[in-house]
């Protein structure tokens, strides 16, 4: 037995009919048709019978057992009961002209055969056949609107007590991961099909194949074309943020995406042959690339603000925290600090950058052990639950890129409001006070900022506060001109 999934949608009769047509013809013939709109198939044939012939004969009732309501599952509520005779005169009236039964769902009757073959009777025709037709249309759509409504609604209990719990942003990352697989993978396009509808419900009416453009819009094609959306999205962020071999893994899969679509359209113009089921395994491919790169290969730590990259870093304790050249907590007039983290990040726009966190006294200890000896599930983890002061200190290849610099670290600049620290510098302060940033002459961006769940913010009306961020300001200053007079003495030296 296989399973195939059915590439049509749902009340696309011509369509459906073509599908069991092109896998009769191999000697595959429908025995069930499932809910999740997949068809198991038998093998009736070894040979392939190029004038094979499926047809697809409207009932008001079904086989013994069965009534002709709801797809799948049959209420008795509606439709007549089976047992009128209606479908044993049918089948009976089809296997006596040489047509071989396969199967019965919704209110369709499936008979397999020849082109030399005459038909058998059909008791439903005309617009009492349209109706039949049209209701099961309507069931078929209310199933797959409740399977979707289903996802959403565990999605958002989900992301609630993620919510809630002030989950880490790696927590965060893995919901939205399994979500997406969840709703891309095995979900069905509601969306899709909703604006699609009326289209299959004229064809219906009229009688007629649906406009090709429309049947190429499949579950399929539309996977395909999320795919290369969100992966292509995804590789020119992860490009931007200056960690290639990320970017190129992601972009495999929305190349591969790329390619699936492409296949897609020039096998259905050519042919207007269902889709081969090898087609449904490399567009899952391509998306299990992606997500495996989003899951796992996304440039991200926990909660720990503008970090980019995994690992790599340094962490100073106690003493050697004393040589960390850096905005701190004493700066500012909060307290002791005692220990630093300080890395470099990969980067686009900048050409080098450098991050460095520092800690008030003991906490950064404290919240070690703690996190040592036990799992603490929706605690944030470290990052959301420390307390630290942030210096980003970076050169811009171009001074031009700032906006693009900033909107990368999630800043708008037009939210900042300009304030004057020290006339080489200009420098805004942001709206919530966590974040303040100052552009030098020679391309330096220097921005301080604060943990999202802290409740400190920078206060530049207090003189202690505003003293401790210019004197670190000015430091910066007087090592830039430090820098380019080093660089013009070398110069000289070049030309002697």
């Amino acid at each position: 037995m296989r399973k195939v999934q059915i590439h049509c949608h749902r009340g696309d009769r011509e369509g459906l009919r073509h599908l069991l047509e092109e896998e009769g013809k191999k000697g595959w013939y429908a025995e069930k048709i499932r809910n999740s709109w997949k068809v198991c198939l038998v093998r009736r044939r070894e040979q392939t019978d190029e004038k094979a012939r499926c047809r697809l004969v409207t009932c008001r009732s079904g086989p013994e057992g069965k009534w002709t309501g709801r797809f799948g599952k049959w209420s008795r509520q509606s439709g007549r009961p089976s047992g009128d005779g209606e479908f044993e005169a049918v089948r009976k009236s089809w296997e006596e002209k040489g047509w071989t039964f396969g199967c019965f769902f919704g209110c369709t009757a499936v008979f397999y055969g020849s082109e030399r073959l005459e038909e058998g009777v059909r008791p439903v025709q005309g617009e009492e056949e349209k109706s039949l037709l049209l209701r099961e249309e309507s069931q078929l759509f209310v199933r797959l609107t409740a399977g979707g409504l289903a996802v959403v609604l565990l999605g958002a209990l989900a992301a609630a007590l993620f919510f809630v719990g002030r989950a880490s942003r790696a927590e965060w990352e893995e919901f939205f991961l399994v979500l997406f697989t969840v709703w891309i993978i095995y979900s069905r396009f509601w969306a899709l099909e909703a604006v699609l509808r009326p289209f299959v419900r004229r064809s219906i009416r009229l009688g007629k194949p649906l406009p090709a453009w429309v049947s190429f819009l499949s579950e399929e094609s539309a996977r395909a074309f999320l795919a290369v959306l969100t992966g292509g999205w995804a590789a020119g962020k992860l490009y931007v943020m200056g960690v290639t071999y990320q970017a190129a893994a992601m972009g495999a899969g929305t190349v591969l995406a790329v390619c699936c679509l492409l296949w897609l359209g020039i096998h259905f113009y050519k042919t207007g042959k269902p889709v081969p089921d090898f087609f449904s395994g490399a567009l899952a491919v391509s998306l299990f690339i992606i997500l495996l790169t989003a899951g796992f290969a996304w440039p991200s730590e926990g909660n720990y603000r503008f970090l980019v990259g995994k690992g790599g870093g340094s962490l100073y304790l106690k003493e050697t925290a004393e040589t960390v050249d850096a905005l701190n907590t004493e700066d500012l007039g909060w307290g002791p600090w005692d220990s630093a983290y300080v890395r470099d990040n990969p980067s686009h726009y900048c050409l080098e950058e450098r991050l460095t966190y520092t800690y008030f006294s003991d906490e950064l200890a404290k919240e070690l052990q703690e996190e040592s000896s036990g799992f603490r599930f929706f605690s944030g983890g470290l990052a959301s639950r420390l307390r630290y002061v942030g210096t980003l200190e970076g050169r811009l290849k171009k001074i031009d890129d700032l906006e693009r610099f900033l909107r990368l670290k999630g800043l708008d600049l037009k939210e900042g409001e300009p304030v004057e620290l020290v006339p080489e510098a200009k420098t805004w302060i942001w709206q919530d006070g966590r974040e303040l940033v100052s552009l030098f002459k020679d391309g330096r961006v220097v921005i301080y900022f604060l943990n999202t769940w802290d409740e400190r913010r920078f206060d530049l009306e207090n003189s202690r506060e505003r003293a401790g961020i210019t004197r670190r300001l000015i430091e910066k200053t007087a090592a830039g001109r430090s820098e380019i007079t080093s660089a013009g003495c070398r110069l000289s030296l070049a030309e002697a």
